[in-house]
């Protein structure tokens, strides 16, 4: 599974629709609920070296992204990412920010948030599992 913590301070509705992936295989996309600062979206049978979450059209902020699972990992621990990237990078928003294991969601008070540049075309962010 493939946890994504949303951005707490603004535009937290930004996350609607966010597909993720897990190396090829296609998850699901975030429904965006006002109620819900924490998004889970399983990956049964998943196997893959990458998480990688896609937005069209709309700006990505992405403020912590954990990964559960594997045949000799506990599944209560998330997996170790080795590094990030991302399609495009906006007012500092580095992609390593939603892998530094900060979930707090606040961008500008705590610098814990990835932020794409464009809010038009694809944006996309991938992290490496170790």
């Amino acid at each position: 599974r493939v946890v994504i913590y949303n951005r707490a301070d603004c535009c937290q509705n930004r996350i609607n629709g966010a597909k993720v992936f897990v190396g090829s295989t296609y998850c699901g996309a975030i429904k965006y609920n006002p109620k819900i600062s924490v998004y889970t979206v399983p990956c049964r049978n998943a196997i893959g070296r990458t998480v990688k979450v896609v937005q069209t059209n709309q700006h990505m902020t992405l403020c912590e992204v954990r990964a559960y699972g594997g045949a000799i990992t506990s599944l209560t621990a998330p997996l170790k990412f080795t590094g990030a990237t991302q399609r495009s990078t906006g007012w500092g928003g580095v992609a390593g920010r939603a892998i530094d294991g900060k979930t707090s969601g606040h961008y500008f008070k705590g610098k814990t948030c990835q932020h794409s540049k464009s809010h038009k075309g694809v944006n996309s962010w991938t992290g490496t599992l170790a």
